[in-house]
């Protein structure tokens, strides 16, 4: 019993060292910000797993997060890259998007893998959103034309830097030509 009792003391205090730790290695303004973090990192304590919590996802909703909240993707990328709290098998996908950035995107989609597993998707989206920063547009031009689950590659993306660089980056033809234009305006009207 003692045992099992120290483990669960062991947990609440890496609980409350993540908590204290978050707003520096993941900036949320509010704690309501940090719940799904909080949400996943409790699940797996609950489950006895000290291993670091995050998941390609995860890093995912994190650099989006940061990226809307003002921060450069870049930058980000680099920050969550070196986080402590992310284990080393989630880092590594987004390292190799992150240093290949100076390379050709459709020969650098096709050498990582063009399908929707973590593993292979996620070096691609990072070295869409570092490549192609502050260039919407081209960034999901040069997805596409790598083919395979571009649609899901693209929607990262769009995510991403859409957070960085707003509603302006989308051609104004892409909008005008939608059959559903009106709506969409409607809707997005409606939640803002």
């Amino acid at each position: 019993m003692v045992g099992v009792l120290t483990e669960r003391i062991g947990m609440v205090k890496k609980i409350v060292n993540e908590i204290s730790n978050l707003g520096i290695s993941h900036g949320p303004s509010s704690p309501s910000d940090a719940m799904p973090i909080l949400a996943s990192l409790w699940a797996r304590m609950l489950q006895g797993k000290s291993q670091p919590f995050m998941r390609p996802s995860e890093f995912a909703d994190c650099l989006g997060f940061s990226v809307l909240h003002g921060q450069d993707p870049t930058q980000a990328i680099e920050k969550l890259i070196h986080d402590p709290t992310i284990s080393s098998e989630i880092r590594l996908p987004p390292n190799k998007g992150l240093q290949s950035r100076v390379k050709e995107t459709v020969s650098t989609i096709m050498e990582f893998g063009q399908s929707c597993h973590g593993a292979e998707a996620s070096p691609c989206v990072i070295h869409l959103v570092v490549k192609y920063t502050d260039d919407l547009r081209e960034a999901l031009i040069q997805n596409t034309m790598a083919g395979g689950n571009s649609a899901g590659r693209n929607m990262i993306v769009g995510m991403i830097l859409g957070a960085h660089l707003g509603m302006e980056a989308i051609p104004k033809p892409w909008l005008t030509g939608l059959a559903a234009t009106l709506e969409i305006d409607s809707f997005l009207d409606s939640i803002w």
